[in-house]
């Protein structure tokens, strides 16, 4: 005897599976081994991104307490850095703007930057940012071709940004221009004082080999240094502002007494330096050199310290 059974329905019944919700309905942003964000999409990253621009950095700068660094790149964007770990917390990026120059006031509040459009001329205006907020505070207007020098007054209270022919003194509060000259040189290379009351220039490898003393407010000159056999291209004054250093590739550093114009020291060796700084306290000075060290002198002795490589 053969049963029949009743045939039967499976019925599929689909399933929603949801996510836990995170914020608006987003699921959480993937971080790398460091906790930056990583792009849409992206599952790991090999590296880091801290302390690193899309392009070659050209410029950098610390706030005075030294918790900060700014920096400038080829790629367009100015980014500030928390020095201690190289965690981006700004980028400033403005269409049609490469920037040249940057400079913190002595508080570290302002970020001034200055920049131009390489395509097509102008827009070469000094932007000033509010380092806690990201937030531009001014914009100064005046120079013609973007400024290569910033440099903020001891107190913050003025600015002076040099140009390929124009130097202009700025109140910071206000924006207003409190003087202006153009009869600068050709320059290879430029300092300005401590107190930002005078300006340092040399005109590299040409057939000027001295170092020209100007007024920062007026332009008058007010002092020549002469001694180097070959032109100069690299010039810092010490924090003191009262000793000025210069350099090329091929002579001994001198180190000047600026007020008498007279040479206090040579250091050493017959190499010496692409680009120097003096060190906060003065008492050491770095040299970049042709074959890729850098050499930091004791300047009371005018002896090697250490030689960086790498």
């Amino acid at each position: 005897m053969t049963r029949s059974f009743p045939r039967r329905t499976l019925w599929l019944v689909p399933v929603l599976l949801l996510a836990p919700a995170v914020g608006a309905g987003e699921p959480a942003a993937r971080t790398d081994s460091q906790g930056d964000p990583l792009p849409r999409g992206a599952v790991r990253r090999l590296g880091t991104v801290r302390f690193r621009h899309g392009d070659g950095i050209c410029a950098t700068a610390f706030s005075a307490d030294g918790r900060l660094l700014a920096s400038l790149s080829r790629d367009r964007t100015v980014r500030l850095w928390e020095s201690a770990t190289g965690r981006e917390i700004r980028q400033f990026r403005e269409a049609d703007c490469e920037y040249y120059s940057i400079a913190f006031a002595p508080d570290g509040r302002l970020l001034a930057a200055a920049g131009g459009d390489p395509l097509q001329g102008g827009n070469t205006a000094i932007r000033l940012w509010d380092t806690a907020t990201g937030k531009e505070v001014r914009r100064l207007e005046g120079h013609q071709q973007p400024a290569y020098t910033l440099a903020f007054s001891p107190d913050g209270t003025t600015l002076v940004s040099v140009s390929c022919n124009q130097v202009i003194r700025w109140d910071t509060a206000s924006g207003r221009q409190l003087s202006q000259w153009k009869e600068l040189r050709s320059t290879a290379s430029l300092a300005v004082a401590p107190d930002r009351r005078a300006l340092a220039t040399v005109g590299g490898e040409t057939e000027d080999k001295s170092i020209h003393l100007w007024d920062a407010a007026t332009g008058k000159a007010i002092g020549c240094l002469r001694g180097h056999q070959r032109g100069v291209v690299s010039v810092a004054y010490a924090p003191d502002g009262k000793t000025l250093a210069s350099a090329n590739p091929f002579e001994p550093i001198r180190l000047w007494d600026v007020a008498a114009g007279k040479v206090l020291r040579q250091f050493g060796e017959p190499h010496g330096g692409m680009a120097l700084a003096f060190s906060p306290d003065g008492k050491t000075l770095a040299s970049a050199c042709l074959s890729g060290a850098v050499r930091l002198w004791d300047v009371a002795t005018g002896k090697v310290v250490r030689s960086l490589r790498g």
